[in-house]
């Protein structure tokens, strides 16, 4: 039963350190896509648009 608690543990440290990275790469991600998210938006605005004929 020691044995199971340990990995239980384990597991519970593993899982942390997991969920700390995670978190850490959303927070270095996040300008980048609010950047990308508005070029975007700023395309959207064109998109579809043709230009009349001449």
């Amino acid at each position: 039963m020691k044995s199971r608690q340990r990995l239980v543990k384990s597991l519970k440290r593993e899982l942390q350190m997991v969920k700390e990275t995670l978190q850490a790469m959303i927070l270095q991600l996040q300008p980048a896509m609010e950047a990308g998210e508005r070029e975007a938006a700023a395309s959207c605005g064109t998109a579809g648009v043709r230009e009349a004929p001449a």
